[in-house]
């Protein structure tokens, strides 16, 4: 017999399962009738604010507060999205799949609405592990378009932008390509990193660690960033006059408008970090940080040239 969620038999008797660190269990007694009648009443009460799509979104988010601030950020970006289309005030239970493909169909935006479509999925899915609900309409849905991205920037493009950059970005993008670094890794680097012939770096999506061996590239662009104003008062390499690290999304802007002086377009700063991956694959996986393969697959965009067969050769020639 499948129990309801998060209710629990054990021998005899029935539990509810209130979860946490240590685990809550409740008695509920033997009988299989009363203590479903008790579940009923806890639950209720349980999920009695999860009435609609924007409450149990608020929740999902409350409980991920440990994530990266780039993930969290994205996170906040679909709920807008969501509020934006009125489906935030919508019963959760509602929501169907033709509701998220006429978001991706009707919003101007379409990556950022296939995201937010993605968001939603993974949000109900999470919600049936809590237990707020029994099933999610989404489970197996298809989402239209390309949940990649494929742009890759040539050297002739990265060489472009970097000229219209300011010495200090330049030594971000330089540190982004030949570290494979996400932009929010690039004002954490401090001095002190380097040493001993190895850079240690501090991933902030993954708050996992990582050492690669510096360089003689690594190091010239170390030097540069010594000259720099403010690098003798602040530990950062990437810093104001001050002496205080640029935020990312400092770093970003800065790059993107250098894109746009040189007059490229479709470019972002996390560009730099998949062409790392693409034009050196063998060590992608290490410099990049990724526990699996499959997941430095997703940053090799570079295109492959094939070169065509030779032709049939007649028998007689």
């Amino acid at each position: 017999m499948k129990l309801p969620p998060k209710l629990r038999q054990k021998g005899k008797a029935y539990y509810y399962d209130h979860g946490g660190k240590p685990r809550k269990w409740e008695r509920l007694g033997s009988v299989y009738a009363t203590a479903l009648i008790k579940w009923a009443d806890i639950h209720k009460g349980r999920d009695a604010e999860l009435r609609t799509v924007g409450s149990l979104v608020d929740l999902f988010i409350s409980k991920k507060q440990t994530l990266a601030e780039s993930t969290l950020r994205s996170y906040r970006l679909y709920k807008r999205v969501l509020d934006k289309v009125n489906a935030s005030p919508a019963p959760m239970l509602a929501l169907d799949q033709g509701h998220l493909h006429q978001l991706i169909d009707d919003y101007p935006k379409k990556q950022i609405a296939r995201n937010t479509a993605l968001f939603v999925k993974t949000v109900y899915a999470w919600a049936v592990s809590r237990g707020h609900l029994q099933s999610s309409p989404f489970t197996g849905m298809r989402l239209k378009g390309t949940s990649r991205r494929r742009r890759y920037l040539t050297d002739a493009e990265f060489l472009s932008i970097r000229q219209k950059l300011e010495p200090k970005f330049q030594v971000a993008a330089d540190l982004a390509y030949l570290l494979g670094l996400r932009v929010s890794e690039v004002p954490m680097l401090r001095f002190a990193d380097f040493k001993d012939g190895v850079v240690t770096i501090r991933q902030q999506k993954t708050k996992s660690v990582k050492q690669q061996i510096i360089t003689e590239d690594v190091k010239a662009v170390l030097e540069r960033a010594k000259t720099l104003p403010g690098a003798v008062r602040g530990l950062a390499l990437v810093c104001n006059r001050s002496g205080q690290p640029y935020s990312p999304q400092t770093i970003s802007g800065a790059f993107f408008e250098a894109s746009k002086l040189a007059g490229i377009k479709d470019v972002r700063f996390h560009d730099i970090r998949a062409k790392s991956a693409s034009d050196e694959t063998a060590t992608a996986q290490a410099r990049l940080g990724h526990a699996t393969s499959q997941t430095t697959q997703i940053y090799l965009r570079k295109p492959i040239i094939a070169t065509p067969i030779n032709k049939v050769k007649d028998a007689k020639m």
